[in-house]
This record gives structure tokens, C-alpha cells and sequence, in this order.
């Protein structure tokens, strides 16, 4: 078995192009914690592996409200993450950045209006939590965004964008919307790609329902 997890992933080593290296080689020289802004993409179980072959991260996730299925989830994440973290516990999140790991943090979905604001996504009001900011204000965290792709050919491309300057800069609103401006401009070089299906308008202001 091992060895067949070997082979696997030589292959899919020749069948990735990476991009923007470089801004994650640079917070690490510099003793920085880097939280990864993830986005949900069709491709976020093979681009989470990609990634754990070419760093150490931990991951922030929604536990599973079933316990053996949670279970067997974290033991197969086990092969290339180097740790789940409930997206509950933002102690641990701010502690790991403190002490300069990286961690792969994905704000991209409807979680309700609770610690949310209405912000655009694509011109549509999208509500989306403010904790990023507050966990890379906390956590002393370069905020490096971070894309995956599939490419034509049976093959893969990670993409690490430069980190987010002034961020935070105080104001969690606009925080808020600068981040879904960020994912934006990544969604749009492939947005087939993007995982719609998981209602990112859900909620309106006016209380109005997009999906039936």
C-alpha cells in the first residue's frame, strides 16, 4: 500500500505547475505564520494533497456532525495534512500562526449572519464572516491567497498569490469585502471550477431566499 501511495504521488508530482512559491518561501524566511486564504474549488481534495507534498499546513474544517464519519475523515486527511483544525477553535488557529506554521483557511461560504457581514461577491451580497482579519491581526499571519486549478491534460496547478498589504487594516467590513474581492479575481480565471453548489448567497439582507 505504501508503496502504491508512492508511485501516486510521484505522478502526480509531474502533473503539477505551481505558481507564486516564492510569496510562501518569503513569510517563512522571514519567521512569518502564514494563513493561507483557500477557496473552495471543485478540485479541493487533489489540491489539498498537491499541497501537502510541497509543505507542512494545517487545515481548518467543519467537523462532521457524525463521529465516525468525522473520524475516518481526519485519519485519511492524516496522509498529507499535518493537522485538522475545528473552524471553531480559533485559539489553536491564532497559536499555530504564532508559532509559524501555516494554515489553510477557506471564509468562502455561507456560515449564517452570525459574525457576518453583507459584503459583494460578483455584484450579489454574500454573507461572509469577519474572523479572517481578526485571526491574522492576532496570529501575526501573512495572508498569501491560494488557488487551485485543474488543467487541461489530466493536470493540476497551485496558485499562491503575493500577501494581502495592509491587512488587516482595522475596519473588519472592508476586510471582510477586500477578501471576497481577492477570491473573486481567482474564481473568474476558472469559474466552472468553483464549488456553486454550496448556495454562497443563501443568505440576503432583505431576507430574501436566491434558492428554493
Amino acid at each position: 500500500m505504501a508503496g502504491s501511495f508512492s508511485n501516486h504521488r510521484i505522478d502526480l508530482d509531474k502533473r503539477l505547475v505551481i505558481k507564486g512559491m516564492e510569496h510562501i518561501e518569503q513569510a517563512r524566511a522571514d519567521g512569518k505564520g502564514v494563513l493561507l486564504l483557500g477557496m473552495h474549488f471543485n478540485s479541493i481534495d487533489v489540491g489539498s494533497r498537491l499541497l501537502g507534498y510541497l509543505m507542512d499546513f494545517y487545515a481548518v474544517y467543519r467537523p462532521n456532525d457524525n463521529r465516525v464519519i468525522d473520524r475516518l475523515i481526519n485519519q485519511g486527511r492524516g496522509n498529507y495534512l499535518k493537522g485538522n483544525v475545528p473552524r471553531s477553535d480559533i485559539r489553536q488557529m491564532i497559536r499555530l500562526l504564532r508559532n509559524g506554521e501555516v494554515l489553510w483557511y477557506a471564509p468562502d461560504q455561507d456560515y449564517g449572519i452570525a459574525h457576518a457581514v453583507f459584503v459583494p461577491f460578483f455584484g450579489i451580497p454574500a454573507a461572509t464572516i469577519t474572523a479572517t482579519s481578526r485571526i491574522a491581526r492576532m496570529g501575526k499571519a501573512r495572508v498569501i491567497p491560494t488557488a487551485h486549478y485543474r488543467l487541461p491534460g489530466g493536470r493540476y496547478q497551485i496558485e499562491f498569490g503575493p500577501p494581502l498589504e495592509n491587512f488587516p487594516s482595522g475596519d473588519d467590513e472592508a476586510d471582510t469585502a477586500r477578501i471576497n474581492q481577492t477570491i473573486e479575481h481567482y474564481v473568474r480565471k476558472h469559474p466552472e471550477q468553483y464549488l456553486w453548489v454550496h448556495k454562497r448567497f443563501k443568505h440576503q439582507p432583505d431576507g430574501a431566499h436566491i434558492y428554493r
